[in-house]
């Protein structure tokens, strides 16, 4: 915003606060690394069953 001058005198914008949505972010990604541990090291077969599709891991 500027005066009859052409001088700045304030400004204008959106803030948006991203504070629970990095904390979401962060908790999943720990989350997908504390799986990948207990996949990566399981003995045993894994199925992910979602609905009709079937993943082996």
């Amino acid at each position: 915003m500027y005066n009859t001058k052409r001088e700045p005198i304030g400004a204008q914008g959106i803030i948006r606060d991203i504070t629970q949505e990095m904390e979401i972010k962060e908790l999943l990604e720990q989350q997908r690394k504390q799986l990948d541990i207990i996949v990566e090291s399981s003995p045993l077969g894994i199925i992910l069953s979602v609905g009709e599709l079937n993943y082996q891991i």
